[in-house]
């Protein structure tokens, strides 16, 4: 696998903007990964999220 950043995991505000989506996809060349947040939720609320998106990801990535 090497040295290159496969994905990003990001709330879908931040991959709503069009500068962070293309720095992610066109500049570090990598796949932006989304998830869902809610209003006055806290960061930590989405840890478990988080992990287990990195997770998934990561466990894609290795099987190629």
């Amino acid at each position: 696998m090497g040295d290159q950043l496969l994905f990003v995991v990001l709330p879908k505000e931040f991959l709503e903007e069009t500068a962070i989506r293309d720095a992610i996809i066109n500049v570090w060349n990598c796949d932006p990964v989304m998830y869902a947040t809610f209003r006055r939720d806290t960061p930590a609320s989405y840890y478990a999220v988080v992990r287990e998106k990195v997770r998934e990801r990561f466990t894609e990535a290795t099987r190629i």
